[in-house]
């Protein structure tokens, strides 16, 4: 049989709505489901039920709930039989509101009561409701078990409940995206061929280049051993050039060393000559160095005695200024005598350090030399 596949589940009694324990009207039950009614009332209060309404809008469509047949053992250890819900059928108004859970209770449909009813009644109930259809949903609590169902009916998918309208829609549903799947699965296939197609394209050039390239290695190999063979022949060439020059110039060597030539003889003796003048000219050097250091000490003395005589011819020249400040005219001349005494004695400075420094220059002039 058609059993729901978990209808012992315990409910989550978190999830239930705000105005839970509110208990169905007694009044609104058939007749002859009077005594019923009231054992239900009394096991719906003894398990602590809760209870809340809502209000779906359908359209022409349905509702979306597949509803089966059940029992609910109460943890007061009542069995209570009634419309449970089995499942919950996605993008339907039910799902679309949210709070009708697996596992509720369908206690009423558009203000008439589902206890003690069919599974075909219930069924019906829901089929000729309105577009806008009010629930009321009974919640267990924590601790009841639903039991085993005795029958069940798919409100969404049995062919006694879709209306001809609604099987072509879900035709056209299935149809379109099944359109949509296949134009999909084309339009891939084509991109992977495409991708393929271009892979394949790659994969060849690249084995062309990869075969190119090892062309171009080969020759390159074969370039490079040639190039080593003949530098490996010039090598051994120039070896055997070097060799030959070696002896050549060893048998030189030993010719030279037993008969000297009489230019050779003539050679070394220009060369000791050279030597000897070489000696020559350093020792000249020296001197000249030597002189160079006197004249310049001398010229150092020389301006030192100079700056020594000017210094003394201003003091003498002050002096004489102010002995004729004091003294009569009558010494001028003798002053005057001495004043170009002064400057002779002067001049002769001048000269002399002029040549001084016309000595030096020449002696810059040589040592440069």
């Amino acid at each position: 049989s058609r059993q729901p596949a978990d209808m012992g589940r315990t409910p989550d009694a978190s999830r239930q709505p705000a105005d839970m324990g509110r208990t169905p009207d007694a009044s609104r039950q058939p007749a002859d489901m009077s005594k019923l009614a009231d054992t239900s009332v009394m096991l719906w209060d003894m398990a602590n039920m809760g209870i809340f309404s809502i209000e779906l809008h359908k359209g022409h469509h349905s509702i979306g709930l597949i509803i089966v047949t059940g029992k609910l053992k109460c943890t007061s250890g009542g069995v209570i039989d009634g419309i449970f819900i089995q499942r919950v059928i996605p993008n339907t108004p039910a799902s679309k509101d949210g709070r009708v859970q697996r596992g509720d209770m369908l206690l009423e449909v558009a203000n008439r009561s589902t206890v003690g009813v069919s599974i075909e009644e219930a069924t019906r109930m829901l089929k000729v409701t309105s577009e806008d259809v009010k629930l009321k949903i009974g919640r267990p609590p924590d601790g009841a078990v639903i039991m085993s169902a005795e029958d069940h009916h798919d409100n969404t998918l049995s062919p006694e409940v879709l209306s001809n309208e609604d099987v072509e829609q879900l035709k056209m549903k299935l149809k379109a995206e099944l359109q949509a799947q296949a134009t999909q699965f084309f339009i891939e296939r084509k991109a992977v061929e495409n991708e393929l197609e271009k892979l394949k394209k790659e994969h060849e050039a690249s084995k062309n280049e990869h075969e190119a390239s090892k062309n171009e290695h080969t020759q390159f190999a074969r370039m490079e051993q040639q190039k080593m063979s003949e530098l490996a022949q010039a090598l051994a060439t120039i070896t055997m050039e070097k060799l030959k020059c070696d002896r050549e110039l060893e048998t030189a060597r030993s010719t030279l060393a037993q008969n000297p030539p009489a230019e050779l003889s003539a050679l070394r003796g220009e060369v000791t000559t050279l030597q000897s003048q070489l000696s020559s000219l350093r020792s000249e050097l020296l001197a000249v160095k030597e002189e160079k250091i006197n004249i310049t000490q001398q010229l150092q003395d020389s301006q030192l005695q100079l700056q020594e005589s000017r210094r003394q011819c201003d003091r003498e020249l002050e002096t004489a200024r102010s002995t004729l400040a004091q003294n009569p005219p009558a010494e001028l001349s003798a002053l005057r005598g001495e004043v170009t005494t002064l400057q002779s004695q002067l001049s002769s400075l001048r000269s002399e350090l002029s040549d001084a420094h016309d000595a030096k220059k020449s002696i810059e002039e040589q040592w440069n030399m």
